[in-house]
């Protein structure tokens, strides 16, 4: 590679860290705000929650984390009464406050 081509592409170099802040800034761009439950809405999730896991029954959690929503699908294996967490596995938890809906 001769002189002219190094200098002709030194400028596209030093974009090459603003590229981190631009795939930050998108990402925060496309966060949403975590929807507000009322009370209603609440109780029914934790009865639904109490009768999957009484029933054994496969349940499909709709789930806000990190400012997007996540959907995951299994059997309610465990329920943490005191740190208020639900195990669909012996690996994967959701915390109450997180899950939006059940299907």
């Amino acid at each position: 590679m001769n002189k002219r081509n190094l200098v002709k592409w030194q400028p596209f170099s030093a974009v090459i860290p603003g590229k981190y802040l631009v795939d930050k800034v998108m990402k925060d761009k496309n966060k949403i705000e975590m929807p507000i439950l009322s009370d209603d809405q609440l109780k029914e999730i934790e009865n639904k929650l109490i009768r999957a896991w009484e029933l054994q029954d496969t349940i499909s959690l709709l789930y806000y984390k990190d400012g997007k929503l996540y959907r995951k699908v299994g059997k309610v294996k465990k329920i943490d009464v005191n740190k208020r967490k639900i195990f669909l596995s012996e690996t994967f938890f959701v915390y109450f406050e997180q899950i939006i809906r059940i299907f």
